[in-house]
């Protein structure tokens, strides 16, 4: 087995730089979820939880229309032309940024959502937390399109600085609550997109490149975007069906089993933030058959990594969750059990997915969530309020089956051609 890749990974300092990035950004989601929970409780951080299933949509679809496209297409733009497309795509963001206000402001008015999980005075400063959060997430991937890889460094680290800092201010005034924990997040995003703004001089502006621009991202977006809401619904209407019918006791103890399992988007966003375009180039200086070369042999040693992972986090989830929550949270180990043997099937499923975004056919992926998601539509209420809890578990186990097996058997007729 070949592991040359690695070797090149660890050698090259720049990786290195993303990689502690990424640790940053994942450490700091990871600490303040931790904090959060154990300062308010489950019942709160489960109304907590649901407001925070829409951020992670918008956030989604916003990768799917301005983030990955970018991360994509520059690399295939000369020199002289990044920053152009950069200010296109600057343009894109804005007019998503003001859709997002009218659509949040539709949604939340629409009468059918639970009153125990739904709070109407949390929106305005939930709607501040979104639109400082999209310009930060821009900025951050913007360093990372420009290989601008410790300004990325810097800016994540300033978040979190900013972010514990004022969870502790409140804390000692006795403020910790829903609101004022979404206006430490809007103060954290809002000081570092303060830094962020002195680059906006480098960026470059043109009707006919944004023109352009929107073509070329379309050609990634249009199945990403549809992918996004199919992906929401395929995994979060499962956590919304489970909060509304089990309680939000329930939906706080999934999230917080859910967010001991995200220590290993530490290194599943370090691939988003290199490999897209590391693949990108491969099959433009090379071929569609070292490209899917490349993959296979990546996927083959990170699934053995992330599985000796999954079985340390199952055989210690009660130790683990004793250590870090409260003691009413232990009963739920084996949400974390579950979660824990996802992750291999997730990792294996993004690098199929950069393959299918280079090859600008990303329809495979809708294709996947569209299955995931209508099953969730279809049967998610019906399955939970019947089974309780095993029916929750059954749903997001089958659901990531769903994505994967099509998600791979799309890039593999893709890739079929391809001489060997």
């Amino acid at each position: 087995m070949n592991f040359q890749f690695i070797k090149d990974f660890l050698s090259k300092k720049k990786l290195n730089l993303i990689f502690f990035e990424q640790l940053i950004t994942s450490g700091t989601s990871f600490i303040s979820t931790i904090v959060i929970i154990n300062l308010i409780g489950l019942h709160s951080f489960g109304i907590f939880t649901f407001y925070w299933i829409f951020y992670l949509l918008i956030n989604s679809i916003q990768n799917s229309l301005i983030i990955s496209p970018m991360m994509t297409n520059i690399a295939f733009y000369k020199d002289n032309e990044k920053m152009l497309f950069v200010g296109s795509v600057l343009l894109q963001q804005i007019i998503f940024l003001l859709l997002i206000i009218i659509f949040i402001k539709i949604l939340f008015i629409i009468p059918f959502i639970s009153l125990e999980l739904i709070q109407k005075e949390y929106i305005n400063s939930f709607i501040f937390l979104i639109l400082s959060s999209q310009i930060y997430q821009f900025f951050r991937r913007y360093f990372f399109s420009q290989k601008m890889f410790f300004y990325s460094l810097f800016t994540s680290f300033l978040v979190g600085l900013t972010l514990f800092g004022l969870l502790l201010y409140n804390y000692i005034l006795n403020q910790i609550n829903i609101k004022e924990i979404f206006y430490c997040y809007i103060y954290s995003f809002s000081i570092t997109i303060l830094f962020c703004s002195i680059f906006l001089k480098n960026f470059r502006f043109s009707i006919h490149a944004f023109l352009v621009s929107i073509k070329e991202n379309f050609k990634i977006s249009k199945w990403l975007f549809l992918t996004a809401i199919l992906q929401w619904f395929s995994g979060n209407l499962w956590i919304l069906n489970s909060g509304l019918i089990l309680g939000p006791v329930f939906l706080g103890a999934f999230r917080a089993c859910q967010t001991i399992v995200n220590i290993v988007n530490i290194f599943f966003q370090s691939l988003e933030n290199y490999f897209p375009r590391k693949i990108s180039e491969i099959y433009r200086d090379s071929s569609i058959y070292n490209m899917k070369k490349y993959i296979s042999t990546i996927n083959k040693i990170g699934f053995v990594f992330i599985l000796v992972i999954s079985i340390i986090l199952s055989i210690s989830s009660k130790f683990i969750l004793s250590l870090i929550y409260e003691e009413n949270i232990v009963s739920y180990y084996y949400l974390l059990i579950i979660l824990s043997f996802l992750l291999p099937l997730m990792f294996i499923n993004y690098f199929y997915s950069f393959g299918l975004r280079t090859l600008k056919n990303t329809k495979p992926i809708f294709i996947s969530y569209l299955f995931s998601s209508s099953f969730a539509l279809i049967a998610s209420n019906t399955i939970i309020s019947n089974f309780e809890e095993k029916g929750f578990v059954f749903g997001i186990i089958l659901s990531q089956l769903f994505i994967s097996i099509i998600t791979y058997l799309g890039f593999y007729l893709s890739t079929k051609s391809s001489k060997l």
